[in-house]
């Protein structure tokens, strides 16, 4: 099975949000902006911007391209990094925040390990993938049956 990551709907359900914080740091730290028509419009603005480029960074970074997976193992292909596969058997750790939108993180032995943004993917994808690193993860017993 293959996911895609979907930029437009992550960016908008993350980058909204980086927009909103920096928007009230701003008020916060310029207090003439309250009554000055100009000077807000401007801070709405620049506030867009860095939440835009904050939104496009974690998604472009944390979130591969493409997650393929099947019987014999996964396959990334990164944004900039291009592609990695790894076997199932060589997977050490899945974890995922309790959050069920923001990271999961996969660590392959001797490989490193790779974050995800979660957000990036459609929610049935997500669900379908989550599925089968559940079916597939089995931590090392240390040789207890």
């Amino acid at each position: 099975m293959t996911m895609r990551a979907q930029f437009g709907k992550g960016l908008a359900r993350y980058g909204s949000g980086f927009f909103l914080a920096y928007s009230a740091y701003l008020l916060l730290v310029t207090p003439s902006a309250w009554t000055n028509a100009e000077e807000l419009i401007g801070l709405f603005l620049s506030a867009l911007v860095v939440g835009l480029l904050l939104g496009l960074c974690l998604l472009g970074t944390l979130s591969p391209r493409e997650i393929s997976w099947d019987g014999d193992g996964i396959r990334f292909t990164g944004w900039f990094s291009g592609k990695k596969e790894f076997a199932w058997e060589t997977l050490e750790l899945a974890a995922s925040t309790l959050h069920p939108t923001v990271f999961a993180k996969l660590k392959f032995s001797g490989k490193g390990a790779i974050s995800i943004f979660m957000v990036a993917y459609r929610p049935e994808d997500w669900i379908a993938f989550s599925t089968a690193l559940r079916q597939r993860f089995n931590p090392s017993t240390d040789g207890e049956a």
